[in-house]
């Protein structure tokens, strides 16, 4: 009978063990996933404020009235 007890505490800690694991695994993937996904959106970000600014610096310098799509410096 003790021997059953034993292999059965020992089924049930490392099936325990197993599911903390698991647990574990699936925490630290969801905020590298997160953390990663928040850093491409301020990539992103980053460089649509950049080219705004440039957008905004050409229109401010040129002193003629041009159709921006056929303008030779872009």
């Amino acid at each position: 009978m003790l021997g059953v007890l034993k292999s059965m505490f020992n089924i049930n800690s490392n099936f325990v063990a197993a599911i903390i694991g698991g647990l574990f695994t699936l925490v630290v993937s969801m905020l590298s996933w997160k953390k990663r996904s928040k850093s491409q959106e301020k990539h992103a970000a980053s460089m649509l404020y950049n080219d705004l600014i440039s957008i905004e610096k050409y229109l401010h310098d040129e002193r003629s009235a041009v159709n921006i799509r056929y303008s030779e410096k872009w």
